[in-house]
C-alpha cells in the first residue's frame, strides 16, 4: 500500500483550483490555507483552514503538524516566498526562501542577471521613484524605456515610452506608473528591448524540462499587457532559452520546481524580463497546457515530485498550431454573440461579456482577464492568426 502523501497549498482561490484537482486525481490529501473564508478552492481541499497566510510562522505550524510531503505547486504571486520558507523548514522538495526572494522582487532579480552575466538592457532602480526623477534618466539616456514596478508579475503600472512621444504624453504615462506603485515599491526604468516575447514554462528536476514556449500576442504600446499566446517549437528559440535556464539553475541549485518566465529574445539575445520558482497564472496549465499534451502534464510533474524514478510523458496531441486567446477589442462594443461551438477549429471558449459591453483600453491584466477567453487550432501560424481575427469580429 502506498504511503499517504499530504500537500499544502497556500491560497486557495479560483486560480488554484485546477492545481488542487489534478492532485486529487493523485490521492494526494491537501491542506489548504486561505484567509478568505468563501475561498472558491477550499471546498475542493480535504481540510480547509482560514488562516492569514501571510504569517510564516502559522502555515509552517500548519505543514508540521499535517507532515506534509510538499507545497503544491500553483500560481501564488509574491508569497512564492513563504513557499520557500516552509520547503526551508520541513526540507522539502522545491525552491528555498532565498532562492524565492531573488525571483520576488524584480530589483533583486535584476542585480542576480547582472552579477552573472545574464543579457539584460541598461536598467535604473528607483528607491523612492518621482516624476522629474524619471523623466531625466529617459531625456538624458535619448532612448525608449519600459516602467514596471519592483513586485509581482508586471500586470500593472507597466508603460513603454518612447523618445518620439510627445511630452504630454511621456508626463502622463509617468503619472500613471507612478500611481499604480504600493508603498515603499522600487520602480524599474530599463531601455526597451524590441524583438519577440515569449511565456516560457518549465519543470526542473532531473534536467531542465521546457513545457512549452508560448509566443505572446501583446496589446499596442504604449501598454504591454499579454492578450494571446501562441505555442512555438522551434527547436533554435529552443536552445537558446533551455541554455539560459540550465545556467540559471545550475547557479542558484534550483531543484524539484515548476518555473515560469517572461522572455524576450532579439536575435540571439535572450533577456529574462521576470521569472519565478511556480506555475504560470491565467490558467495556462488549464485551459492551454492541457489540451497541448495527451497525458496532463500537472499530473505528470507531481508525479516526479513524489517518485523521482517516475519518467516525465511529454507526449503531445497532434495539433500543427494551438492558440490561446483573450477576446482582445479594446474600447469597442459587444454587439452581438455567436456560436462559437459550431466553429471546427475552437477546441475551447469562455464568453463572459454581455451585449452592450464595452471593453476599456487594456493597462493591466485585470482588465482583460475577467472577459474569458477562446482556444483555437490550425495548420500554419498565419492561419490561426487570422482565425483569431475573424473570432474577434463576430463580437462587435
Amino acid at each position: 500500500m502506498r504511503k499517504s502523501i499530504n500537500s499544502l497549498i497556500i491560497g486557495a482561490g479560483k486560480e488554484q483550483i485546477y492545481f488542487i484537482k489534478e492532485a486529487k486525481k493523485l490521492d494526494i490529501n491537501i491542506i489548504g490555507l486561505d484567509e478568505s473564508p468563501i475561498a472558491e478552492g477550499l471546498n475542493f481541499v480535504d481540510i480547509p483552514i482560514v488562516i492569514d497566510i501571510k504569517d510564516e510562522n502559522k502555515v509552517i505550524e500548519i505543514a508540521k503538524k499535517y507532515n506534509i510531503n510538499f507545497v503544491l505547486p500553483a500560481p501564488i504571486g509574491n508569497l512564492i516566498t513563504l513557499t520557500g520558507a516552509v520547503n526551508n523548514a520541513l526540507k522539502l522538495k522545491g525552491s528555498s526562501k532565498n532562492q524565492a526572494e531573488i525571483f520576488a522582487n524584480k530589483d533583486k532579480f535584476t542585480e542576480f542577471k547582472i552579477k552573472n552575466d545574464f543579457y539584460n538592457p541598461k536598467e535604473f532602480l528607483l528607491n523612492s521613484p518621482n516624476k522629474d526623477e524619471i523623466k531625466n534618466i529617459i531625456e538624458k539616456n535619448n532612448s525608449d524605456f519600459i516602467l514596471r514596478p519592483s513586485k509581482g508579475s508586471g500586470s500593472r503600472g507597466v508603460v513603454v515610452i518612447k523618445k518620439t512621444y510627445k511630452e504630454d504624453k511621456k508626463i502622463l504615462l509617468i503619472d500613471e506608473h507612478l500611481n499604480s506603485l504600493i508603498q515603499d515599491e522600487i520602480s524599474l526604468i530599463s531601455e526597451f528591448v524590441n524583438g519577440k516575447e515569449y511565456g516560457v514554462d518549465i519543470f526542473i528536476s532531473d534536467e531542465i524540462y521546457i513545457l512549452a514556449i508560448r509566443e505572446k500576442i501583446m496589446t499596442k504600446l504604449p501598454y504591454r499587457q499579454e492578450v494571446g499566446f501562441i505555442i512555438n517549437n522551434n527547436s533554435k528559440i529552443k536552445s537558446l532559452i533551455k541554455n539560459q535556464f540550465l545556467k540559471l539553475a545550475n547557479i542558484l541549485n534550483l531543484n524539484n520546481t515548476f518555473f515560469h518566465a517572461d522572455v524576450i529574445i532579439n536575435k540571439s539575445n535572450v533577456f529574462i524580463i521576470e521569472a519565478s520558482p511556480r506555475p504560470a497564472g491565467l490558467d495556462i496549465y488549464k485551459n492551454l497546457l492541457g489540451k497541448y499534451y495527451k497525458k496532463s502534464i500537472v499530473q505528470e510533474c507531481m508525479k516526479k515530485l513524489i517518485d523521482e524514478n517516475h519518467t516525465i510523458d511529454l507526449s503531445k496531441k497532434e495539433y500543427k498550431h494551438i492558440g490561446f486567446f483573450m477576446w482582445d477589442i479594446p474600447n469597442k462594443t459587444i454587439k452581438k454573440k455567436s456560436d462559437f461551438s459550431q466553429i471546427d477549429d475552437i477546441i475551447d471558449f469562455e464568453f463572459n461579456l454581455s451585449l452592450g459591453e464595452k471593453i476599456p483600453t487594456i493597462k493591466k491584466g485585470s482588465d482583460i482577464n475577467k472577459y474569458g477567453y477562446f482556444i483555437l487550432k490550425s495548420d500554419t501560424k498565419k492561419d490561426l492568426k487570422n482565425l483569431r481575427k475573424q473570432i474577434l469580429k463576430k463580437v462587435v
